[in-house]
């Protein structure tokens, strides 16, 4: 334990002294290499591997054949270059201390350990796995020679593969055997599957990958006891061509003759046979399909009542026979549940962070077909990241009470071969909205019928949810707190539009409307990401669209697509870009009715234009002579159209993964950011009704002609909920600084924001 202390101490030591930047003591300056460089001919290390590179590869890239290989280059990160610098110095130092010394000869260890070297007979195996690839992909005459030289320019010691591929073989042919008895339709169905034809290089690979083809296809169409032989491949080096044959082994083609039941509930009432049932995507007398099997696997799972699913066959293989009777399996989870817990949640309509507590009670089969209910109640900070921005300052938090019910049917009726599910949501909401002095508090009653569906997975859409919904929003003792506000403030012109969304919700109640808005709309959404928090690769995209049904309280039609990208550039960077549109189109805006608050749009703050104060972003510019909660008050106004686009470069600090010591798992975690957003918001309720634009074309035209543009440098710690961020922005160019909107024309200024998740 005191060995474990007195490595952390030092290790916050030597991070002090990269700050301040020291020096050793005996004078001798040894530069910090990033690239490990500090290995001599003849020293210590002299067979270390600084760097393995190829030569002659035109086919294949640097990257694909070093994943053939298993030797290795030394990678010793920044961090450990830090540290091996200092174990040099400290440890030549006379009157270092000797527990000091004691944990530095440990890290030079531990260095060292992550060191490679030349090893010849691993090397040599390694061209042989070289020649083995080519081979396989159609270059059977490829040679692969060694070479370990010393660039004595650079310093480093290079392993080098040098490839002389020669010309590659053609396919000559390529025969099946075996499915010459197919029925028509399944022959036709075979013929989609190859590509691989004769005349093209051999390429092992591709023709493995079209024999899975095949065999997937005859398991999908009734050939349940279908089986593969090794492909034969025959080379003929004076034509340099190769011949494959390949045998199917078909077997008899099965009909599904009975579907069986077995349901462990654990004591607890059961799922009908009914729904489980309907979640098969097979029936009596289909011929078996394995895809069908395993999606039937994944729609009873997706009930979310069973921990254990498993469909198989109930008797032993009889391959004279042509029908399978099987078996469905189930055991139930634990359907009840009851907890309170952290909360960390973000909206899809204002595209922030909150934060807080929330109980719940649960229960997964409510009338016995995998029904849903829930009731909770919640806590929350809302926008956590302007909170923390804005120095934890009670006055200009944000919060919201919660109360809710949700209900869901996951099963209703088919539509187009898709379930269709059925939900239903109720929502009481008390939320405080800080305006320095003037503090409203906005009450809202949401009820939701939603109808949702899953699509395939291959398509880039994947889900669509169907909805329609009633929102009643009421500003709590408006009109006193108004004429509070409109007493403190001399410019009451400006003071009654900023006030205007919300005394239009006010008099919507007044004049007998229960409802702010009645809408029907839906949303799209395709998600291919790798990871849900901390993606590398991959899209997410959404398209909601929303209108009102009934021309009373605030009629409008909002419509926001939304478009996210990740491509990893190299082991240790991603770049993400992003792109968000929306707009509102108001029908009767001269009656007033303005859409709900959360509805309207805003734009600056952690996730959004990150050089800005959350929803700061406006093409209306604000008098900055104005009182302070005048200024926070046009922040609290929101806009009806929006265009923002992002990009992030997320760049990883490299370690070696063998390292298990905690300085490196911590580095290990750790990153850095550069990012640029670009954006505004438009139609702005600052302005004066008649002002407001419902035409989209000129009113994004008026962004794009002034776009707010910020830029900046963010760290990255990574937690299982994705990453702890910091973020330090500047504006580029700020349009509503009229007379010098670029940064070299004014005062250099920083804005920091903290975030929990990726800002996008």
């Amino acid at each position: 334990m005191g060995a474990t202390v007195a490595r952390w101490l030092t290790q916050i030591l030597l991070l002090f002294a990269i700050v301040t930047t020291l020096a050793a003591q005996d004078g001798n300056r040894v530069q910090v290499s990033t690239g490990g460089d500090f290995v001599q001919d003849g020293g210590p290390h002299g067979n270390e591997v600084h760097q393995i590179r190829f030569k002659g590869n035109v086919a294949f890239s640097d990257e694909r054949l070093r994943a053939v290989i298993a030797s290795e280059a030394t990678e010793l990160g920044f961090p450990d270059n830090v540290l091996q610098y200092y174990a040099r110095n400290v440890l030549k130092h006379p009157f270092a201390p000797r527990a000091l010394k004691r944990s530095f000869r440990s890290i030079a260890r531990e260095i060292d350990d992550l060191r490679r070297y030349f090893d010849r007979e691993l090397a040599e195996g390694d061209a042989r796995e070289i020649e083995f690839f080519y081979a396989a992909n159609g270059y059977h005459n490829a040679n692969v020679q060694i070479n370990f030289t010393r660039d004595s320019e650079a310093q480093i010691n290079i392993l080098l593969f040098e490839i002389t591929e020669n010309a590659p073989a053609r396919l000559d042919s390529l025969v099946y055997l075996g499915l010459e008895n197919l029925p028509p339709d399944v022959r036709r169905k075979l013929e989609r599957q190859i590509d691989v034809r004769s005349g093209t290089i051999f390429n092992a690979a591709a023709i493995s990958q079209q024999n899975e083809r095949i065999f997937n296809l005859l398991k999908d169409e009734g050939y349940y006891y279908a089986e593969l032989d090794q492909p034969i491949v025959s080379y003929k080096p004076a034509l340099n061509t190769d011949s494959v044959t390949v045998r199917f082994r078909t077997g008899i083609r099965q009909r599904i003759s009975a579907i069986l039941f077995v349901d462990s509930t654990n004591g607890q009432p059961g799922v009908s046979q009914n729904m489980r049932r309907r979640q098969l995507e097979f029936e009596l007398g289909d011929w078996y399909s394995q895809s069908a099997v395993k999606q039937s696997i994944d729609n009873i799972l997706n009930l979310d009542t069973y921990e254990v699913v498993s469909i198989d066959t109930v008797h032993n293989k009889d391959f004279s026979d042509s029908t399978l009777p099987f078996l469905v399996f189930t055991r139930m989870r634990k359907t009840r549940e009851a907890s309170v817990n952290l909360l960390l949640n973000r909206n899809h309509d204002e595209e922030f962070y909150n934060i807080g507590a929330e109980g719940f009670v649960s229960h997964l089969n409510t009338f016995g077909a995998a029904q849903k209910a829930r009731v909770y109640g919640r806590a929350l900070l809302v926008d956590v990241s302007n909170f923390i921005g804005e120095g934890l300052s009670t006055s200009n938090a944000e919060t919201e009470l919660q109360l809710g019910l949700e209900w869901s049917q996951p099963h209703l009726f088919r539509l187009m071969k898709r379930r269709i599910g059925l939900g239903f949501q109720m929502d009481y909401s008390s939320r405080s909205i800080p305006i320095d002095t003037f503090s409203l508090t906005l009450n809202t009653f949401d009820t939701r019928l939603l109808f949702p569906a899953k699509l395939p997975r291959k398509l880039f859409l994947n889900s669509v949810v169907v909805e329609l919904a009633a929102k009643s929003q009421l500003p709590i003792d408006f009109n006193d707190r108004k004429s509070s506000f409109l007493a403190e403030n001399a410019d009451t012109v400006l003071i009654e539009q900023l006030l205007f969304q919300y005394e239009s919700l006010a008099r919507a109640k007044d004049e007998g409307s229960f409802f702010t808005a009645v809408t029907f709309g839906g949303r799209v959404a395709g998600d291919k990401r790798n990871h849900p928090f901390n993606p590398s690769s991959g899209y997410l995209f959404s398209l909601a669209a929303k209108a009102g049904v009934l021309p009373f309280g605030s009629w409008y039609a909002r419509y926001i697509i939304s478009h996210s990208h990740f491509n990893r550039l190299s082991r240790s960077s991603v770049l993400a870009v992003r792109g968000r549109v929306g707009h509102i189109h108001w029908f009767n805006k001269q009656q007033g009715g303005v859409p709900p608050f959360d509805e309207l749009f805003f734009a600056g703050g952690s996730t959004s234009m990150r050089a800005w104060r959350s929803r700061e972003v406006r093409t209306e510019p604000i008098d900055p002579t104005l009182s302070e909660d005048v200024r926070d008050a046009s922040e609290q106004t929101g806009s009806g159209t929006l265009i923002e686009a992002s990009a992030e470069l997320r760049l990883k600090f490299l370690t070696d993964a063998r390292a298990q010591d905690f300085f490196t798992q911590q580095v290990a975690r750790s990153g850095i950011a550069l990012f640029m957003d670009i954006g505004n918001t438009n139609n702005s309720l600052l302005s004066p009704v008649e002002d407001y634009d419902n035409n989209p074309v000129s009113s994004f035209s008026a962004i794009i002609r002034e776009p707010a543009v910020g830029a900046g440098l963010g760290f990255r710690y990574d937690l299982p909920i994705g990453p702890i961020r910091v973020d330090l922005a500047t504006r580029v160019f700020d349009p509503v600084v009229r007379t010098r909107p670029w940064i070299w024309e004014r005062p250099f200024q920083i804005r920091w924001q903290v975030g929990i998740g990726h800002a996008f």
